[in-house]
């Protein structure tokens, strides 16, 4: 099935199917893709298929589209093309492939985990986990998703950051998605590319469209609507400011059932060799039986394993915990915290309305 990325901003993006003969564009709520920049036109423009053949066409916008940097009026679309309307970029792509290969992906159903199955699924560049919702579960994947992610060649700070993203989004598919149904299933795909590294998690929800939750709560008080939506339940404010900070990049599809988290990898400064250090006096360990030994380091790595884990998982629940607190009314909000709490309940974070984000040109003039 055709698709379009819409990319509203350097870190956020919606994946919209293509699943009709017409799909319109544009800033008018009755569109199929509604944009909120006020450089896209009501109805900007439309893609439709003859013969199926995907063709997009503007509809008299003012500020027009591009296909691929050429102003048209009428062009045929190919896999891989780059639209601008109104400077809000869209790639369309005609087919996608899996994210992770097939003999990479394994279903966990109960618990303990084979023996040396974590060895086995962590040494590759590809990783899919397939699991009930079942907090037990789920706990044992994400430990091992997380040991996946600690093997990747990045920095600490990325590595944590994104285990917390992936932590927010696992749960999120658990409360929001699958509400704790043991009988659906979460979808966890990593794959360490060799510029970044990218985890998706698919959950079998209703799914939620993050465009409408700003569109209602946009007219109310930043924090207002913060404590609204957390107290219905309702995703796309805490757990996605919380993986916005976390990651590089953020992908929805248009159900709101699948998310992509992209980090991107740093280059890491080369370190000067130490200078050589003395003889070291004998270890402990060499006194050792070699079974002793063993069993010593192997306590050790369960040890960091947990520590590791905790640290993940108590930065997520003390930033949850003191947001939640100012949700639900029980702390005073600062004037600090109140402008931060703009950046996820109206669109200005999403780049529709206010900073442009997204767009290519500087020039634009409002859409009819």
């Amino acid at each position: 099935m055709a698709r379009l990325k819409v990319i509203f901003t350097r870190k956020l993006a919606k994946v919209y199917d293509l699943n009709k003969p017409v799909i319109t564009i544009g800033r008018a709520p009755e569109n199929d893709i509604q944009i909120l920049a006020k450089s896209v036109s009501r109805k900007h423009a439309q893609i439709i298929f003859e013969q199926q053949r995907p063709i997009i066409r503007d509809l008299g916008s003012a500020n027009g589209t591009k296909v691929n940097g050429v102003q048209i009026s009428e062009a045929v679309l190919n896999d891989g093309d780059l639209i601008s309307i109104g400077g809000v970029r869209i790639i369309f792509f005609m087919k996608e492939e899996p994210i992770v290969a097939p003999e990479f992906t394994h279903t966990i159903k109960s618990l303990p985990l084979p023996e040396g199955f974590r060895e086995k699924v962590i040494a590759g560049e590809q990783l899919g986990l397939i699991f009930p919702t079942s907090r037990e579960i789920i706990e044992t994947c994400y430990d091992v998703l997380c040991q996946f992610i600690g093997k990747c060649s990045i920095a600490p700070e990325d590595t944590i950051n994104l285990q917390t993203a992936l932590y927010e989004a696992i749960d999120n598919a658990r409360r929001h998605g699958n509400r704790d149904d043991p009988r659906k299933m979460i979808r966890v795909f990593l794959r360490d590319w060799d510029d970044r590294i990218t985890a998706t998690v698919i959950d079998e929800g209703e799914g939620f469209d993050f465009v409408s939750v700003l569109r209602k709560t946009a007219s109310q008080n930043a924090v207002d609507a913060a404590r609204q939506r957390y107290m219905q339940g309702g995703v796309g404010g805490l757990g996605v400011r919380l993986m916005l900070r976390c990651v590089d990049r953020l992908e929805y599809d248009n159900k709101g059932t699948k998310i992509t988290l992209t980090k991107i990898k740093t280059k890491v400064p080369a370190q000067k060799p130490p200078a050589p250090a003395p003889q070291p006096a004998k270890s402990v360990d060499e006194h050792r039986p070699p079974e002793a030994v063993a069993t010593h380091k192997g306590e050790v790595d369960k040890a960091v394993d947990r520590a590791g884990k905790s640290k993940i998982t108590d930065v997520v629940e003390r930033y949850k915990d003191h947001i939640s607190r100012i949700l639900f009314g029980e702390e005073e909000v600062s004037e600090k915290e109140r402008s931060d709490m703009l950046h996820f309940n109206i669109p200005d974070e999403f780049g529709f309305e206010e900073d442009g984000a997204g767009m290519g040109e500087s020039d634009q003039r409002q859409g009819r």
